[in-house]
């Protein structure tokens, strides 16, 4: 986020690098009910060509999983690579 004129930008960013606790979300979520599903859905701005946006989207959704994984069995106090 950054200010822009009177008011701010939001700007999108890979999952777990931003300045929301997902991972006390994920820990509250598990807490409630250990049998949750969790879904991902990021937002990202269009890089200069095509072929780099598919990258940059395909890095950020790699990196989010792997950010969930490692979170989920840290609740879980599991490695099953299932997760």
């Amino acid at each position: 986020m950054e200010r822009k004129g009177s008011g701010f930008q939001i700007y999108g960013c890979p999952l777990g690098e931003g300045i929301s606790s997902v991972t006390s979300y994920l820990e509250n979520v598990y807490v409630a009910n250990p049998k949750s599903n969790v879904f991902i859905e990021q937002w990202m701005d269009a890089c200069n060509s095509p072929e780099d946006t598919l990258v940059e989207e395909k890095k950020w959704v790699t990196d989010g999983i792997l950010f969930l994984k490692n979170s989920i069995s840290h609740l879980t106090n599991t490695t099953d690579k299932r997760i």
